[in-house]
């Protein structure tokens, strides 16, 4: 079966691994890459009819942006992600009948080189223990221009992809790699055929987050700036479940959520650090970035109030996802600088035990989350 293939962060985030598309055939146990090409051209396409593929909610969480690659992944919900991605390569390219998509991050290409081997990149050899650090951020100090980046990144993409063509790694060598990657998120996969994607929905695969129940919060992070700052960005995400009402079946929790960039403020590729929300091609200082934040908290659930560094801000966009109400942040971070955004809010909590689950967004650099339970709450 041919799967369309698509080499990028499973979520908006942009890691620095180049967005890149091409074809996957699995046969047996071997995994054949073709018609390899960059981001660059597809990346300058609007899907035009996103608003009906994503369905009513996600366009009115997300609205066009929807409609660009870059964008796809807004929501959390990797079936949105999946069918945009999906019909944007159907329309611009002759392959018309992929059964599917597959995404991938840098962490997952680590995953295929514990079996695969190391990758030669000009006179570098690069080993699994060093391709992370290497196509996030090394790379752009040794290729200065977007061409030759890209072309370097495929490179290391095909080295790979070559390896597992000849089936000496073997399905079993093939599932050991993969499994730990598609645990950890950095593999998502959809189905065009809704017989298929059901039993695809039932497994770690499916990046889904429809079940209210098996993921209660979400904070899910994208990169506002439209550059590559996020390999220097660490989101930490703390959970804390409040005390309950005397009154009513709510308690008062508390979500925090910290971003510590360390990202330097000169010395990286024009290309890297440009802050496209502001219009700025090569911004002086460099390294500042938008950190654009949608807090998904139960249904029923109030805001309270929401503080970056103690200083109140607005939700931009409110409105309503899988059962979950959805509020939007933005927060500006510059170089060498932390925040924390505190979300204080209200949420349903009549309970035999109290539950509370966060999603775990699978980011450049991995998120960290935490989670302390609050009392029981009885009516």
């Amino acid at each position: 079966t041919s799967v369309t293939g698509v080499q990028t962060c499973a979520l908006p985030i942009s890691s620095g691994f180049p967005g890149g598309w091409g074809i996957i055939t699995a046969d047996q146990g071997k995994l054949k890459l073709s018609k390899l090409e960059s981001n660059d051209r597809l990346s300058n396409v609007q899907l035009k009819n996103s608003a009906e593929i994503a369905g009513q909610e996600a366009d009115e969480l997300y609205g066009s942006d929807l409609g660009r690659v870059l964008d796809m992944g807004l929501s959390p919900d990797f079936e949105i992600a999946g069918k945009l991605l999906w019909n944007l390569y159907t329309d611009n390219t002759d392959e018309k009948d992929p059964v599917g998509v597959i995404t991938m991050d840098e962490h997952a290409l680590q995953s295929l080189m514990w079996v695969t081997g190391p990758v030669t990149v000009g006179d570098k050899q690069l080993g699994a223990d060093a391709i992370v650090e290497y196509v996030t951020k090394g790379v752009y100090s040794d290729f200065k221009d977007v061409a030759s980046k890209d072309a370097a990144l495929l490179g290391i993409t095909e080295q790979i992809f070559s390896k597992l063509q000849t089936g000496e790694v073997g399905a079993l060598g093939l599932a050991k790699a993969l499994l730990p990657a598609i645990e950890g998120g950095r593999i998502r996969a959809w189905a065009a055929d809704e017989a298929v994607q059901s039993i695809v929905r039932k497994t770690s695969l499916s990046g889904g987050v429809k079940d209210p129940e098996d993921v209660t919060h979400i904070v899910a992070v994208a990169n506002g700036g439209g550059n590559k700052i996020e390999a220097y960005v660490q989101t930490d995400v703390q959970y804390w479940g409040g005390v309950c009402d005397l009154n009513l079946p709510f308690r008062d929790s508390t979500l925090r959520i910290t971003f510590n960039n360390t990202a330097p403020s000169s010395g990286l590729p024009a290309y890297v650090t440009p802050r496209l929300d502001k219009g700025q091609v090569a911004p002086k200082p460099q390294g500042s970035n938008r950190e654009i934040v949608y807090v998904h908290l139960p249904a029923g659930s109030e805001l309270q109030s929401a503080l970056v560094n103690e200083y109140d801000v607005e939700s931009l966009v409110q409105g309503s996802e899988n059962g979950r109400w959805v509020w939007r942040f933005d927060v500006e971070i510059k170089a060498n600088q932390s925040k924390t955004l505190v979300i204080q809010f209200s949420e349903p909590a009549l309970e035999k035990k109290p539950k509370a689950r966060l999603w775990v967004q699978p980011m450049a650099v991995p998120m960290t989350t935490s989670v302390k339970l609050g009392p029981v709450c009885t009516s």
